[in-house]
This record gives structure tokens, sequence and C-alpha cells, in this order.
């Protein structure tokens, strides 16, 4: 992708019925970087995510992805929500979850060919999750759960990857690997990734633009070096001296 910015926010009302979580909201996402999403429980770092994935109405406003709308760009992006919001418990094995990933190479009644599931398979090994790949999904713990999800997401090779919170339940090792990775396999490469973010001892390594939200507006944005304060954090979390 080339250096426009990959999302652009302008005047946005968001939220549920009558409660509006962002009023007027607007905010410029740079390409081909690390984006983190930070603040507090209930800032909205999580429903700016599904606003820019329309799964929730924004009543007003636009919503621009590189230049266009969601609607023509859908499938250059590829999503993973919180944890806690899949349902584990559905019937498929490791490996038909990240084919899901290539989806829109055999469509919804495409054959599935043995070039479908090698190219599965090397996302599932790029997470270290190859040797399982005949078990079902539901099998495994949470940790490995998740590197599943990021292996499906990969497949889809997207120009623009949103993960809400992706490392919960990944042992710190697991999670140093999966950051690596996303770097060099995505970043480095061109395209983006917009990350909802909770440990803030990790977010100077990890990132290179932040939103730093609090309450549905932006407390600061821009380059980790100028937003990542103790002053902006006392802000966006509410700290007590």
């Amino acid at each position: 992708m080339n250096k426009q910015n990959a999302i652009v926010l302008k005047n946005i009302h968001v939220g549920y019925f009558e409660h509006k979580i962002f009023q007027d909201f607007s905010c410029e996402i740079p390409s081909s970087q690390m984006i983190g999403i930070v603040g507090a429980n209930g800032s909205g770092k999580s429903t700016l995510l599904k606003a820019i994935m329309g799964l929730i109405p924004n009543s007003s406003g636009i919503i621009q992805i590189f230049g266009k709308s969601l609607k023509e760009v859908r499938n250059q992006i590829a999503y993973l929500p919180q944890k806690d919001s899949i349902d584990w418990d559905f019937p498929a094995s490791v490996l038909e979850v990240a084919l899901m990933g290539l989806y829109k190479e055999f469509g919804l009644f495409g054959r599935i060919t043995k070039q479908h599931k090698q190219k599965a398979m090397s996302y599932l090994e790029k997470v270290g999750m190859a040797d399982k790949a005949d078990k079902q999904i539901s099998e495994l713990s949470g940790g490995q759960q998740q590197r599943v999800f990021l292996a499906r997401a990969f497949a889809q090779e997207a120009d623009l990857y949103l993960f809400d919170e992706p490392f919960v339940g990944v042992d710190v090792a697991t999670e140093k690997l999966l950051i690596d990775l996303l770097k060099t396999s995505v970043v480095n490469e061109g395209k983006t990734i917009v990350m909802v973010h909770h440990q803030l001892s990790t977010v100077p390594k990890y990132f290179d633009f932040l939103l730093l939200l609090k309450e549905g507006k932006l407390v600061d944005i821009g380059s980790v070096e100028e937003v990542f304060t103790e002053v902006n954090i006392q802000e966006t979390y509410q700290f007590i001296k």
C-alpha cells in the first residue's frame, strides 16, 4: 500500500440506540505501521474497531479506509474480535478455522483444494500450531485458540488488520513471538495493523503510532514517542498521584 492514511474518521457518531459512545469524533490513522489503541475499560476501544468494520452503525459522519468506503475494501480487511465474543465450542478443526481465512479464494460453495490446505497449513506453521491441525478448536487452551485465529487472519492476506486484544490468554513468550511475526510478515510488507492493547508496559516496544481514548474522546494521537507520556497516561486512566 502507499503512504496514504489507512483510516480516516470524520465527525462520526457511533453507539447503541440513543447512547452515543463517539460523538463528532474525528481522527486519521496512518498506513504501514503498528497502531495501538489504549484506554481504560469503557473508553470505546472495541466500539471503534467495530465501527470501522461496520458492525455498529455510524449515524452520521464519514469512515474511509484507504480513501474508499468499507463496501469497496471489505476484502482488504481482517478482523479478530475479543476472545470472549467468539463461540469456541463450534465444531471445527484447527485446519478448518485457518481455511476460513481463504474464503475469498474458494467462495461459499467452492471446492477446497490441496493447495488451499497447504496454504492454510503454512500459516498455522507460522504461529506454531501446525501440529494441532486435526484437533477441534474447542480442545485447545485459550492461548492456542488465539494463535489459530491469528493464523486465520494472516491467511486473509489483508492490507488492514484490526485486532481486539489478541494476546489475552497468551503467555509472554508466545506474545513476543507473535508480535515479531506481525512486524516481519505484515508491517514490513507495507500493511497496517490496528490493535486494541491493555498492557501499558509493552506499548513502547510494540507500536509506532498510538491513540489514547477516554470516554469516547481522544486524549492524544500521534507517534508513540510523542504521545506515550506520563501526563497523557494519567489523563487517560485518571491516575491519582
